[in-house]
């Protein structure tokens, strides 16, 4: 166990630091000062241990991705409560300078591996997944309209990242004066999720 940890430090710093690129397996071995035989015996490839190093990172930083503090929502004030609790913590999340780090070397990466964002994703955080499935369970329990819950997962998510590490990596100036104050952004997010809650999910199937 000794060894694969030290592989994993030393490979979740040469990945943060240089990209997955430039990265080979045989530096990870050199610098991790054990045998190729040993790094293959706990990672079969170098996707795998780009993943298992993204995990470390942010367990490394104390990163704990968003969760519900309950499965389902009885009522419309149950679901705008968690749908709210959630996204605040996914904006604390994605607006952790650790992760906007991390999606800085994911898309330096993007055109010569695209690849690299389904690893992650499909691979990590099921942030996604875990909203739709919220809205999902409130729809069907309560006739509204079902079909659309992943989208609007995905819109919810689009907007918080939007605010967050997309701002934060172009670093447009009249945007970043926006998180002098920690409250303003938040605020506003919670506003336009109310709208898309609305919009996507708040009809039934017959249209009312």
């Amino acid at each position: 166990m000794a060894k694969k940890q030290k592989i994993l430090e030393t490979a979740t710093k040469l990945f943060m630091q240089e990209g997955y690129g430039r990265v080979s397996m045989d530096q990870v071995t050199r610098e991790s000062l054990v045998s190729k035989a040993t790094v293959y015996a706990h990672f079969k490839n170098k996707n795998e241990l780009f993943v298992a190093s993204l995990t470390y990172y942010q367990e490394l930083h104390q990163i704990k991705a968003p969760v519900f503090k309950s499965k389902a929502a009885k009522n419309l004030d149950d679901l705008y409560f968690g749908v709210q609790d959630y996204s605040q913590q996914a904006y604390d999340y994605y607006n952790t300078d650790a992760i906007v780090n991390m999606y800085r070397i994911l898309i330096a990466e993007i055109n010569e591996f695209p690849e690299l964002f389904e690893m992650f994703f499909g691979n990590h955080t099921g942030i996604t997944k875990t909203l739709s499935d919220f809205l999902g369970a409130f729809a069907r329990e309560n006739n509204y309209n079902k079909d659309n819950c992943y989208i609007l997962a995905c819109q919810i998510l689009d907007l918080i990242r939007g605010a967050t590490i997309w701002t934060k990596l172009v670093k447009n100036p009249d945007k970043l004066k926006l998180f002098e104050n920690q409250n303003i952004i938040p605020k506003n997010i919670v506003k336009s999720i109310e709208g898309l809650i609305k919009l996507h999910l708040l009809t039934t199937h017959e249209g009312k």
